[in-house]
């Protein structure tokens, strides 16, 4: 009789089980992205499933398809993790442009009082741009491409003083910068004399910041 009782327990609760676990499945909430169910969260979850109340950019998701409510697509707005992740890259990536901008500064700075000197004929040559690319490899090696400087000779305005320009240069190069302005002069075969007279204000404006630093 035991074994009769335990198949006929068996034969009648197995479907029961069965039926009662389609139940709690189909019950559950559908995504709408992937069909599946009981996969969907709120973002800002209770212990019992509900959404807590506490925040009011709560939505629901999904776990699987990362389908969401708010956008209806596949990936969900970024949680409070994923913005903390995203702002700490967009500020690496700031200082990174800041430093690259603050390495380069030199150079754009030697780039334009070469092309202010090579101008003071009221032309720049391709010697002469060549030769000021060169001084800005020796004198700076590896800050800038050939691309960035050719971009430079074309856009940097080379309207200001050779002070202004000096000032941005470290003093350590400033032997350099000199030795660079007076090849340059020289880069097209001869020195004019609007050449010599712009390579006289590179010396006095050189001299003049040393002097104010011993000030």
């Amino acid at each position: 009789m035991e074994v009769i009782g335990t198949s006929l327990l068996c034969v009648i609760g197995a479907p029961l089980i069965l039926l009662f676990a389609a139940i709690w499945h189909f019950s559950g909430v559908q995504c709408p992205g992937c069909k599946r169910r009981r996969t969907i969260r709120w973002v800002h979850e209770r212990k019992d499933g509900g959404p807590d109340r506490r925040y009011n950019d709560n939505y629901r998701y999904c776990t699987w398809c990362r389908w969401n409510e708010l956008t209806g697509s596949p990936r969900p707005p970024p949680t409070p993790d994923e913005i903390s992740a995203q702002e700490a890259q967009r500020v690496a990536q700031q200082r990174e442009r800041e430093a690259r901008v603050a390495r380069e500064a030199p150079v754009r700075a030697l780039v334009a009082l070469l092309k202010r000197v090579a101008k003071a004929d009221r032309q720049l040559t391709a010697a002469e741009r060549a030769a000021i690319g060169a001084h800005a490899h020796r004198i700076f090696p590896g800050v800038v491409s050939d691309r960035q400087l050719e971009l430079w000779l074309d856009d940097v305005d080379a309207t200001d003083t050779c002070a202004t320009y000096a000032d941005g240069i470290d003093r350590a190069h400033w032997p350099e910068v000199l030795a660079a302005a007076e090849q340059l002069t020289l880069a097209d075969g001869r020195a004019t004399p609007a050449e010599r007279r712009m390579l006289d204000e590179v010396r006095a404006a050189l001299t003049r910041r040393e002097e104010a630093e011993r000030s």
